[in-house]
């Protein structure tokens, strides 16, 4: 995701900034007040973000794991750093930026994307699952092997653990997908993953709009607050 500035306008007539005391109180008051406006607008992104997506695990501090990869680093007037930056953290893999600008969701791995069959790869059977770690692309290990369809000789096919193969096509799925075998019999499959072509993802988190009405009604409130509270330095 591209980055974005808001921009902030202070009015120090009525504060003492023609000594080296005053400079100092103005740069540590406004570090302050940029630190909190940008915890507020962090927490209302959060909200947001819990308001619209299920979000499923949890780190050991009781915070869905989502929530952790927004970001902020402080401002800090000590380090002549004069701004706050919120931002989505740099994971491999992470979609989560792309539900800010509309991307294309395109496959990690190969021409297409697997979806999960949340009946038999989510934990619960619901979409609101945690894909089961047992049921995972890693976990499964797929290899190419050689298989012998009868009379038409020999062919290639992925294979993983837990009785896992990949189709290429059938009548429900057109492009394929992850089967995995329950009995003896020839139609004793189940889905675990269908395959699908790469699609545009919708824009609901709106992260910067959310950061400006935050930055718009909380910074003023919070500089004054700075500057009653440490009228000197």
């Amino acid at each position: 995701m591209a980055p974005f500035q808001i921009n902030v306008a202070i009015d120090t007539k009525g504060l003492d900034t023609r000594t080296a005391r005053g400079e100092k109180r103005l740069a540590y008051n406004t570090a302050e007040a940029l630190n909190n406006t940008g915890k507020a607008a962090q927490g209302a992104m959060r909200v947001r973000m819990e308001a619209i997506m299920k979000l499923r695990s949890e780190t050991k501090r009781n915070r869905k794991w989502l929530l952790e990869r927004i970001k902020l680093q402080f401002a800090s007037a000590r380090k002549g750093t004069v701004y706050c930056e919120l931002y989505i953290d740099n994971k491999n893999r992470l979609l989560l930026g792309a539900f800010e600008t509309g991307e294309m969701r395109e496959p990690f791995v190969g021409k297409n994307l697997a979806e999960p069959n949340p009946l038999q790869a989510r934990e619960g059977g619901t979409f609101g699952g945690a894909i089961k770690p047992d049921l995972t692309f890693k976990a499964l290990k797929f290899k190419k092997v050689s298989v012998m369809p009868g009379k038409f000789g020999y062919r290639s096919q992925f294979k993983g653990l837990e009785r896992t193969f990949i189709l290429k096509a059938t009548t429900a799925n057109p492009l394929g997908g992850v089967y995995q075998r329950v009995g003896p019999g020839k139609d004793d499959i189940r889905l675990v993953y269908g395959f699908r072509r790469a699609f545009q993802l919708k824009k609901i988190l709106h992260m910067l709009q959310t950061a400006e009405v935050t930055m718009r009604d909380k910074f003023a409130v919070e500089f004054a607050i700075a500057n009653a509270r440490n009228p000197s330095l």
